[in-house]
């Protein structure tokens, strides 16, 4: 970096912390007012930025800036808004300007690869998925039930088993039909006639050996029947130990929604987060550090939760083994959400921060102080 910029840049992050109001500071509150929409020095609004497709969020590099500003400048981009006072306590007092944060909090775990889920309890949508489920099993069980009711209203009964359905199904021989054809088609017991009985018997024992891959093509006495049902459930039963040996061999594949909890945040792998992670999900890429950015914008103007579960998220994505993500981009992401909040992740410190931490905790000890 040449002098001049470095001074620039020095004089830039000492006025972050005891910057007076002016309008390049200013314009991150107007960019992110609804009521007012400003442009960024690009004549870009927030609602520009946010349709943009993924190929648009990785190409470009000076947007990052506008939608998610940070308290110290940067060396990257010179003309960044910069957090003040200000702006730091119209975003902790206004909910309509956390809420555009927001919005472009979504729009980047999209480009990433997640979702976010806003809901009291994690265990809500699993609940909502396993009662679509419950509901079609209903729907399907309901369906059957009136099909079996058909059935019953016109005499035709759903059958147990194939044998009797064949039984209830056989045509009553017309006059038309020679005995021969009709005694052929007679199957029922109430023939009449022991013979013919124990003819259909053996016929029916025919067809259902015929039917059966694993028994043999003869009619198999009433004997060796319980012998046959047994050989086909043991062969059942070694085909799914195979099976269970062959899932159990395979490596598991690794976790398509994997919940990241605090409080009512739920972060989760998006549907597409395998085509999305190729993007960033490396040892190393830019994109890391906009992550940071991320996390730490997202903690110092009042989604803290947010912040959480979007790290939360990146941890388990950084002990998945199948994904390799360098130590350092994960320590940086750690000191944007973990350490105190006027200490940048590379270690700059702004004083107005600092200030208001000991504000903070001047209240918080004289409550304390009046409840004893």
């Amino acid at each position: 970096m040449s002098n001049k910029k470095l001074k620039l840049f020095s004089r830039k992050t000492s006025d972050s912390m005891d910057a007076e109001p002016s309008e390049r500071t200013s314009l991150i509150t107007r960019f992110y007012d609804p009521a007012v929409k400003a442009h960024d020095s690009h004549g870009r609004s927030l609602e520009d930025l946010l349709d943009w497709g993924d190929q648009m969020l990785e190409r470009s590099h000076n947007y990052i800036q506008i939608l998610f500003p940070l308290p110290e400048g940067s060396p990257f981009n010179i003309e960044a808004p910069i957090i003040t006072r200000e702006v730091f306590d119209a975003f902790r007092t206004r909910g309509e300007l956390r809420n555009g944060l927001r919005k472009s909090f979504i729009r980047l775990l999209d480009f990433y690869g997640f979702e976010i889920v806003d809901e009291s309890s994690p265990l809500k949508k699993i609940a909502a998925e396993d009662k679509v489920e419950i509901e079609g099993q209903a729907e399907d069980d309901q369906a059957q039930e009136a099909t079996e009711a058909d059935a019953t209203d016109t005499g035709m009964a759903t059958p147990p088993n194939e044998t009797e359905q064949t039984e209830v199904a056989a045509p009553t021989p017309s006059e038309d039909q020679n005995p021969a054809s009709a005694t052929e088609q007679v199957t029922g017991p109430g023939s009449g006639d022991p013979k013919l009985s124990e003819q259909t018997e053996q016929t029916e024992q025919t067809e259902q050996t015929v039917a059966t891959p694993e028994a043999t093509t003869e009619p198999q006495p009433n004997g060796e029947a319980s012998e046959v049902e047994e050989k086909n459930e043991a062969e059942e039963k070694i085909s799914e130990a195979a099976e269970q040996e062959r899932e159990a061999a395979a490596p598991p594949p690794p976790p398509k929604k994997l919940p990241s909890l605090l409080g009512g945040i739920l972060v989760v792998r998006a549907d597409h987060w395998q085509k999305a992670f190729k993007n960033w999900a490396i040892r190393f890429d830019h994109n890391h550090l906009r992550i940071t950015r991320i996390l730490r914008c997202l903690r110092v103007l009042g989604l803290q939760e947010e912040s959480e579960a979007f790290y939360t998220a990146l941890k388990e994505v950084f002990n998945d083994p199948a994904i390799h993500i360098n130590e350092r981009s994960m320590l940086y992401w750690r000191k944007a959400v973990r350490a105190p909040l006027h200490i940048a992740p590379d270690g700059e410190r702004i004083a107005w921060l600092k200030r208001w931490e000991d504000e903070q905790e001047a209240a918080q000890q004289s409550s304390k102080d009046a409840l004893v």
